[in-house]
């Protein structure tokens, strides 16, 4: 006679820390999914939709990046399981850092490449000279 399969996932230590949160987003995302769209454009429609999904890979993200308070098992299930975006987690980990010994000084062609990025980018730029700053 076969195995019986069951669909039971095992969650690591740690997620009874996160689940009441990721609960909580997930109804917001039930509501927002079976909210009325009369009288708003398609795209109206999902802004809500694609916030919380934001929300949701955010609050992931901080956890492990930012807090450090889960671990690593945990932060893979979560991503495995589909409780946050990766690729979006992949952009926010890029950081813009130019490290260089020497502060005030830039080569032809990096300057050319910072002023192009802060010409073009809405994102942060973070100088780091001799001393590491840390940002929160």
């Amino acid at each position: 006679m076969p195995k019986v399969r069951t669909n039971r996932v095992k969650y690591p230590e740690g997620w009874e820390l996160i689940d009441p949160t990721l609960q909580e987003l997930e109804s917001k995302m039930r509501e927002a999914q079976l909210d009325s769209h009369d009288g708003k454009r398609k795209c109206e429609t999902l802004w809500p939709i694609f916030k919380i999904a934001h929300q949701k890979s955010r609050y992931i993200y901080d956890l492990y990046y930012r807090r450090n308070e889960i671990s690593k098992e945990l932060y893979d299930f979560c991503l495995d399981q589909g409780y946050a975006d990766t690729n979006l987690i992949a952009k926010w980990k890029k950081t813009f850092a130019i490290r260089q010994p020497n502060f005030g000084r830039f080569t032809a062609k990096s300057d050319r490449l910072l002023h192009d990025f802060l010409k073009n980018s809405t994102a942060r730029l973070i100088i780091i000279g001799k001393t590491q700053k840390k940002l929160e």
